[in-house]
């Protein structure tokens, strides 16, 4: 009986140790602390999404995997319904909705609200995610987040992920457009 015991807690110690992520409160956001993250040229994460505006809302996991020259974002609906596969360049957008594909060159936040009825600047959420401000472009620095280009942006919630303090979730608004993001698990490929 006193090994059972012995072995259990060893066991949930070895196991608590080994965890790779924990949870930060937002506090621990500083927008003036976080520079060295525009050097990550590789990362992905996996999360829930939930979306909404004036005439429609949905919410979904999201998988988004970012490279330096090319995003891919992958939305799969309640019960694996309604995938969506989006992939994203400097001047291009590929929207694969499974039973259709579309692709389109030009400026990539008007083509993605065109195909996909989302207004957002999925150019700039690349690093919003990151809890980074668009590079050379005006930002109002706000408890917890900031605004840029019109958009409300605010950390809720902080994660270690080894060495690094990346953000668990995330409300991004303008208007009565709105997005929560929830992410899981970040995977960083420096």
């Amino acid at each position: 009986m006193k090994f059972k015991l012995a072995f259990l807690i060893i066991l949930v110690t070895l196991l608590v140790s080994c965890a790779k992520t924990y949870v930060q409160p937002t506090s621990s956001f500083q927008l003036s602390e976080r520079g060295y993250l525009y050097d990550i040229a590789r990362w992905s994460f996996t999360g829930r999404v939930a979306f909404s505006d004036e005439k429609e809302s949905f919410s979904s996991s999201i998988s988004w995997k970012h490279q330096q020259s090319q995003d891919e974002l992958e939305f799969v609906g309640p019960f694996g319904q309604g995938r969506t596969l989006i992939k994203l360049t400097d001047d291009s957008v590929v929207v694969d909705y499974g039973d259709k594909r579309m692709q389109s060159v030009g400026n990539v936040d008007e083509l993605v609200s065109r195909y996909t009825g989302i207004k957002m600047p999925v150019s700039a959420l690349k690093y919003w995610v990151l809890g980074l401000v668009t590079p050379d472009t005006e930002y109002v620095e706000i408890e917890n987040g900031f605004m840029q280009l019109g958009w409300t942006i605010k950390y809720q919630q902080m994660q270690a992920v080894e060495v690094l303090d990346l953000p668990r979730k995330i409300r991004v608004e303008k208007n009565k457009v709105k997005l929560k993001l929830i992410i899981k698990d970040w995977d960083m490929q420096g």
